[in-house]
C-alpha cells in the first residue's frame, strides 16, 4: 500500500524536530559542562589551645627597708679608746663597735674578789662555831647573807668591765658611727647604728579598693629604680588604713639579692 506524500512530509518534519531537540540538548549540556568553573577546596589552619591560669596584675609603689635598724648605746659610762669597726662594712654578731677605758673597774674587780674571800671565811667560821654550840643560827644566816652580797658585787664588777666593750647585737651593716676615740660616753649615749639588710623588706601601700586582692604568702615581682628585679613574698598586711590616704600598709620579705640598701 502506498503512503501518501502528505504523511511522508509530516514524518520528515517530525523526525527533523526530534533530531534538532536531541542534538540541541546534547550540545547545550556540553557547553554548560565546559563553561562551569572548577570548584577549589579551601585550607584551614588550626591551633591547639590548652587551659591556663592568668592572674590580674596589681602595681604597688614602695621602698626597700632594713629588717632591723638599731642604735647601739653605752650601758656604762667611760671614755672611748677605740672604734675598731669601719663604717659601711658588714659586722658579725658580737663584734666590738666601741671600746671604753676600763679605768678603775679592774681595781673594783680585785676589791670585790677580796670581799668574797673574806665573806666566805666568815661564813665557814660561823658554821663551825654553830656546830660546836658557840654561834646562833641567826649569826650563821647573817654571815651567809654577807657572802651572797659579796659574790653579787663581784659579778656586777665583772659585768661592768664587760660593758666597756660595746658589741653588735646581731650581724648587719654598720650604718653610722656616733663616737670617736676620746669621746666621753654616758649611760645611754649612742655608739653606732647597725642595720640588718638580709632578709630585706619592701614596704608599700595598697588602696582599700584593691587590698582584698592581696593575701599573705602571695609572691610579687620587685623592680628597683636601677632596673634590678627579684621576687618577694607578702608577709604583713596592715589591719587598719591610713586616715590621710585610705591605704593599707603591705610588707614583703625576701633574701637580699645583692647589696640593696635601705
Amino acid at each position: 500500500m502506498a503512503i501518501p506524500s502528505s504523511y511522508k512530509a509530516a514524518g520528515l518534519i517530525a523526525g527533523g524536530f526530534a533530531a534538532w531537540f536531541i542534538f540541541g540538548t546534547l550540545f547545550r549540556d556540553n557547553v554548560v559542562a565546559e563553561a562551569a568553573p572548577e570548584k577549589k577546596l579551601f585550607s584551614v589552619v588550626t591551633t591547639d589551645i590548652k587551659p591556663a591560669r592568668h592572674g590580674a596584675e596589681l602595681v604597688m609603689r614602695g621602698r626597700t627597708q632594713a629588717t632591723r635598724k638599731v642604735t647601739v648605746r653605752a650601758e656604762t659610762p667611760g671614755q672611748v679608746i677605740a672604734t675598731p669597726a669601719e663604717e659601711g662594712s658588714f659586722i658579725e654578731k658580737g663584734s666590738v663597735l666601741c671600746e671604753l677605758s676600763i679605768d678603775s673597774r679592774s681595781a673594783n674587780v680585785d676589791q670585790a674578789t677580796a670581799a668574797v674571800a673574806k665573806a666566805r671565811i666568815d661564813y665557814n667560821a660561823a658554821q663551825k662555831l654553830s656546830a660546836e654550840g658557840f654561834q646562833s643560827a641567826a649569826a650563821v644566816a647573817t654571815a651567809k647573807a654577807a657572802l651572797d652580797a659579796a659574790e653579787a658585787g663581784l659579778k656586777q664588777a665583772r659585768l661592768d668591765i664587760g660593758k666597756t666593750r660595746i658589741r653588735a647585737p646581731f650581724s648587719g651593716t654598720l650604718d653610722a658611727t656616733h663616737a670617736e676615740a676620746g669621746d666621753l660616753l654616758s649611760i645611754g649615749a649612742p655608739c653606732a647604728t647597725l642595720a640588718e639588710l638580709d632578709p630585706l623588706k619592701i614596704v608599700g601601700a595598697v588602696s582599700e579598693k584593691e587590698i582584698g586582692r592581696v593575701q599573705r604568702g602571695d609572691h610579687a615581682q620587685i623592680t628597683l629604680a636601677t632596673g634590678e628585679a627579684f621576687t618577694a613574698e607578702v608577709t604583713i598586711i596592715g589591719a587598719a588604713s591610713a586616715n590621710a590616704t585610705r591605704t593599707f600598709r603591705v610588707e614583703l620579705t625576701t633574701k637580699n639579692p645583692g647589696h640593696v640598701k635601705d
